[in-house]
């Protein structure tokens, strides 16, 4: 509940609070637990994403890389909590321009195995890992990527519309990317048509992904 509820202030700004909340939590796991716990390194990873989003990068690097060091020493190898990490660790190193390392973790978690169980979260993984590839300027391997998610996405017919909207997100920037670099080959009207998707998202909540992906 206090994770849910975490999250939840986390989502409307109420960083303060949030970090309070998961710094509990993670008190309490770590006591009853252990440090190496699949739920307390959960925990851990949570308390990052905060820390990024309140805007600290060095304290929200470090917490995920502890995380990640933990999950990876967990038997039974990489699970979903680890490959999460990964992504969200490859993320916060993306924004600190580090992106060699960012290129590794994020291609390790995009090129998981997916099941049906595993699938939303691998694509999302893809369409994050696509904005390294084109900050290294190689628009084709991001592109492709982005196609390898909407593929994956759109296999499921109740695609969380947040992952398509990330999805259109992402194709906008590739093309406008593209457009910048190399004018005149219709990268721009491709990039119109994912703001017209975006555009249509937020002008009707009830329309369903799977329209977007078609």
């Amino acid at each position: 509940y206090m994770v849910s509820l975490a999250d939840t202030l986390r989502a409307n700004g109420e960083h303060d609070e949030a970090l309070a909340l998961l710094r509990e939590v993670l008190e309490e796991r770590r006591g009853t637990l252990g440090d190496l716990h699949p739920s307390t390194l959960s925990a851990l990873s949570d308390l990052g994403v905060v820390l990024e989003y309140k805007g600290d990068l060095d304290g929200a690097e470090s917490v995920l890389r502890e995380a990640l060091s933990g999950q990876r020493k967990t038997p039974g190898g990489v699970n979903l909590d680890t490959l999460d990490t990964m992504y969200r660790l490859a993320r916060v190193l993306r924004t600190r321009g580090e992106l060699d390392e960012a290129m590794a973790l994020g291609q390790e978690a995009s090129e998981s195995p997916t099941d049906e169980l595993t699938r939303g979260y691998i694509c999302v993984y893809q369409i994050h890992h696509s904005r390294t590839l084109m900050e290294l300027d190689r628009f084709d391997d991001a592109e492709s990527l982005l196609n390898r998610a909407r593929a994956g996405l759109a296999m499921d017919s109740f695609s969380a519309r947040d992952s398509v909207e990330t999805l259109a997100e992402a194709y906008n920037e590739l093309y406008s990317r593209r457009h910048q670099t190399q004018p005149g080959l219709g990268f721009d009207a491709k990039a119109a048509t994912w703001r017209k998707s975006l555009e249509a998202m937020k002008d009707d909540p009830a329309l369903p992904g799977a329209e977007i992906l078609s």
